[in-house]
């Protein structure tokens, strides 16, 4: 599965810090991921999926989905752990 990271962005929400954007990539589905983030955790996500095949030469709709597959919850984990110390190393300095 391939991962690509598209947006990092100060949470509107109290409880986060911030907020990541991205889309993970399978040979057969596609998953949009939102995922907010506190103290280099990874505190709520949001997912959706869509397979990457065109139905009637048009792309299909992203459907929400109650359970993240483990290698994006890990992926996602890996993630908060490094914005989390990339963050906290600018803002101490």
């Amino acid at each position: 599965m391939i991962h690509q990271l598209k947006r990092i962005e100060h949470s509107p929400k109290s409880k986060a810090k911030y907020k990541i954007i991205g889309v993970s990539k399978a040979e057969h589905e596609e998953w949009l991921w939102t995922a907010f983030l506190k103290q280099q955790k990874v505190d709520v996500v949001f997912i959706s999926k869509r397979p990457r095949y065109l139905v009637n030469g048009c792309e299909v709709e992203w459907k929400g989905q109650q359970h993240i597959p483990h290698e994006i919850q890990q992926h996602l984990d890996q993630l908060a752990s490094k914005i989390g110390e990339l963050f906290q190393k600018v803002e101490s300095s």
